[in-house]
């Protein structure tokens, strides 16, 4: 009697659990979502990463030609040229930089937009 009443116990506690093979599966139907929505927030944020660089690079262009006009207008006193054509070499290179910047990250989204829709045309055949 003991015996049967251990057998019908280890068959429902056996019946509940899931396989190994039902396991993966879940976790695998879930890994893209979860994937999409992960690149989705980074798509995100790297699209106003690039904004925000973007507007810097305005600004230091800004400055460029502000700095620019005004050591033209200024006298040609040998320091005062040197100081300012330091500063504006120094923004030029600032300015080189951050365009560099904008354009690896220009490609960067590029290529994880294209992931994306890699990816949706994927999820779309299932």
């Amino acid at each position: 009697m003991n015996l049967i009443k251990i057998l019908l116990l280890s068959l429902c506690l056996a019946s509940c659990l899931k396989t190994t093979e039902e396991i993966q599966k879940e976790s695998q139907a879930d890994s893209p979502v979860i994937e999409l929505d992960q690149s989705k927030i980074m798509m995100s944020n790297l699209i106003n990463k690039n904004k925000e660089m973007e507007e810097q690079i305005m600004l230091l262009h800004g400055k460029i030609d502000d700095l620019k006009y005004s050591n033209t207008t200024k006298s040609n006193e040998a320091t005062g040229e040197n100081t300012e054509q330091a500063r504006i070499d120094k923004l030029e290179i600032d300015f080189k930089n951050l365009k560099d910047e904008v354009e690896k990250q220009r490609e960067f989204i590029k290529k994880v937009t294209d992931n994306l829709v890699i990816i949706q045309r994927s999820l779309q055949k299932r």
